[in-house]
């Protein structure tokens, strides 16, 4: 009977521990997945028309919350609106980076950092080149357009 009464609480204890670390382990999971890689949403734009030479010109990214993760809604206009190319994003802390696509067929990648205010970085392309983007946080250019 009292070897029963040892092995029913080694059982009681053995079962606890491992309730107790599972439970350890979900609370560190959690607290790493919002702590240490902030949630990044919005829309950030450099777009404006040219009256001059009647372009539009610039960035747009929204960024969006998906079940598959936080995608990038890139629009690149370069005298034109451009196509919209919806991208994956690669985060690390306040870092980020992810692929862009010019209407003209050059591909690149913008690597940079984001916070409340602003996204800025560079876009390199595959070509070599270098580009330096800052994109303000605010409305899409598209929300504003005929509201003067």
């Amino acid at each position: 009977m009292q070897i029963q009464a040892v092995h029913s609480t080694i059982v009681r204890v053995a079962v606890s521990c491992v309730f107790i670390g599972l439970l350890v382990m979900s609370v560190t999971s959690f607290a790493s997945s919002t702590v240490g890689s902030r949630q990044i949403r919005g829309t950030y734009s450099s777009l404006e028309f040219n009256s001059e030479g009647g372009d539009l010109l610039g960035y747009e990214v929204k960024f969006v919350p998906t079940n598959g993760g936080t995608k990038a809604v890139i629009q690149v206009a370069e005298g034109d609106a451009g196509r919209l190319h919806v991208v994956d994003i690669r985060q690390d802390g306040e870092k980020i980076w992810f692929d862009v696509e010019y209407g003209s067929g050059v591909v690149g990648k913008f690597v940079g950092r984001v916070t409340d205010s602003a996204v800025s970085g560079y876009i390199e392309t595959q070509e070599g080149g270098r580009e330096n983007v800052i994109l303000e946080r605010k409305a899409s250019y598209w929300d504003q357009v005929g509201q003067d």
